[in-house]
């Protein structure tokens, strides 16, 4: 600030130049996200499995959303794609339909 410049005016001037930067912050991504897809729905239903598959299941500790950052099913070696226009996979160890965002104890990254 030079010997002639108002404080007032100063304080006033970075107010305001730091408030329209706002709208840029919401536009850089602090928005609400919309839920993917992948993510939406579940694959719970156990209807028709025989009960030592839903034991199985229940051992395994499958749940349709990860507890864990970046352990999905859709990116476990174990897991395969569904059919066009489904939401549930399937898996070659855990029985019954498999959400793409779900994790179970046998977990394995593919390589």
């Amino acid at each position: 600030m030079t010997a002639n410049q108002n404080p007032t005016r100063v304080l006033r001037r970075s107010f305001l130049l730091g408030a329209s930067s706002l709208p840029l912050l919401g536009a850089l991504g602090c928005k609400k996200e919309s839920t993917p897809a992948a993510t939406q729905g579940t694959c719970s239903d156990v209807t028709g499995l025989p009960p030592g598959e839903i034991k199985l299941r229940d051992q395994l500790e499958y749940v349709d959303r990860t507890p864990f950052a970046g352990k999905v099913c859709v990116s476990c070696q174990h897991y395969t794609a569904p059919k066009p226009g489904e939401t549930c996979g399937g898996c070659k160890v855990v029985p019954g339909k498999i959400h793409p965002a779900g994790y179970c104890k046998l977990y394995t990254p593919r390589i």
